[in-house]
C-alpha cells in the first residue's frame, strides 16, 4: 500500500494505492486521523485500490466515527469495484459518502 497527501479546498485528499489489509490499515488509520485531530476533513481517494479486508473496512468506520465527533467529514472517493463490492457485503455502501472525484467533493 501507497500513500499520498494533498490538499483540496477545505479538505485534506489521502490518495491509497494497492492493498488495504491487515498489515497496513493500521498505517493507514493513523494517517487518517492524524490529519482529522489537525481539523481537517479527510477525502480517501481509492481508485487505485485492489484490494481491502475487514481491516480496512474496520478502519473506515472508526475515521467516520472519529470526524463525527469532531464535526469534521470523512468520505470517500471513487471506490473500486473491489471496495464497494465488500461495502455492499457488509452493508456499509449507504454510510460513507462517496464522490467520483475530489472536484466533486464540496469546498474541494
Amino acid at each position: 500500500m501507497e500513500t499520498s497527501i494533498a490538499k483540496a479546498g477545505a479538505w485534506t485528499v489521502v490518495s491509497v494505492s494497492g492493498e488495504i489489509d491487515l498489515h497496513h490499515s493500521s498505517d493507514l488509520r493513523v494517517e487518517v486521523i492524524r490529519h482529522l485531530d489537525g481539523g481537517a476533513s479527510v477525502l480517501l481517494e481509492m481508485s487505485a485500490v485492489s484490494y481491502i479486508d475487514s481491516s480496512g473496512i474496520a478502519m473506515m468506520a472508526q475515521a467516520l466515527s472519529h470526524a463525527r465527533g469532531k464535526k469534521l467529514e470523512f468520505a470517500l472517493v471513487q471506490p473500486t469495484d473491489a471496495v464497494l463490492r465488500i461495502l455492499k457485503l457488509t452493508r456499509l455502501d449507504n454510510v460513507f459518502s462517496r464522490y467520483d472525484s475530489v472536484a466533486a467533493a464540496p469546498g474541494a
